[in-house]
């Protein structure tokens, strides 16, 4: 009796195909095949159309007039200028997506990125579309600036739906440009002698009164210099700050008078000083200088 196990059925070999490049095809359509028919049965249509994306709606274009403004040509407020902004939006909302809750303007500071003013956009009923789905809105920012303002604001226009805030955003740019006017020093009020004990220092105070046609909000800084000093370029600040007590002994804050309280050394005994007063303004431009004596005894 034998011991290997014997088939009670024919086998049948493994049909051979005569042409051996028919073969290496017949093998390459299975690998290009296979994985195609894996796509197909993840589709969810019969069309061969994958599952699109939701339609969402979405701010098309937007306006701001006017684009450049002159501040000189502003109605005034108080030490600011007032500046109105027509803001217009076009908004596309396709048959189906999310409802349109908001469409908002913010005028931001390019510089801090702080929205200054924001208002809701209206519908404007006096723009007629026939494009399917187009919505147009309107509306008015208004913002009080200082007088000195000057370069470019952003205006930025976005919508809410009842899913998400800002869906998008468009930003425009709004110029603002302006004249200036240096800032002018009045009624300095310095002693013209100081005595000073010998071993040690006496004070004594300085202070003017600066204007400015572009506001107060435009003065940088008041100042004074010791021409007759080992460094000449060396700003001694005068303050408008209210702070009695300090180095700047200013008796009331925002009165336009800039006050500044000065050591005078027992060592400067017997000499005359030169001291230059000036102020400068945030567009660079510096006011006529009030030269005065002092003599420390």
């Amino acid at each position: 009796m034998s011991n290997f196990l014997t088939f009670r059925f024919p086998l049948q070999p493994f049909p051979m195909n005569p042409n051996p490049l028919r073969r290496v095809r017949s093998w390459a359509n299975l690998l290009i095949l296979g994985p195609l028919a894996l796509l197909a049965s993840c589709e969810k249509t019969d069309d061969g159309v994958l599952d699109p994306p939701a339609a969402k709606p979405f701010v098309m274009a937007a306006s701001v007039s006017p684009e450049n403004v002159f501040t000189i040509s502003l109605p005034q407020s108080g030490s600011g200028v007032l500046a109105s902004l027509t803001v217009k939006a076009t908004v596309s909302s396709p048959a189906g997506s999310p409802g349109i809750l908001s469409v908002t303007a913010e005028f931001v500071d390019p510089s801090s990125g702080i929205a200054l003013t924001k208002v809701d956009l209206a519908k404007d009923q006096s723009v007629v579309d026939t494009a399917a789905g187009v919505i147009h809105y309107a509306g008015t920012l208004t913002v009080t600036l200082p007088k000195s303002t000057a370069g470019r604001y952003n205006v930025k226009v976005s919508l809410t739906t009842e899913y998400s805030t800002g869906a998008n955003t468009v930003q425009k740019t709004v110029t603002f440009f302006r004249t200036n006017h240096p800032p002018v020093l009045t009624n300095l009020v310095m002693p013209d002698t100081v005595d000073v004990p010998s071993g040690t220092n006496s004070n004594f105070k300085a202070s003017v009164t600066v204007t400015d046609q572009d506001g107060e909000s435009d003065i940088k800084q008041v100042f004074f210099v010791n021409l007759d000093s080992s460094d000449p370029a060396f700003r001694y600040l005068l303050r408008d700050d209210g702070s009695v007590g300090t180095n700047s002994g200013d008796a009331a804050a925002g009165d336009g008078i800039y006050t500044i309280t000065v050591a005078a050394p027992f060592t400067a005994k017997g000499r005359s000083f030169r001291f230059s007063f000036q102020a400068n303004d945030t567009f660079g431009d510096t006011s006529a200088s009030i030269i005065h004596f002092v003599t420390i005894r």
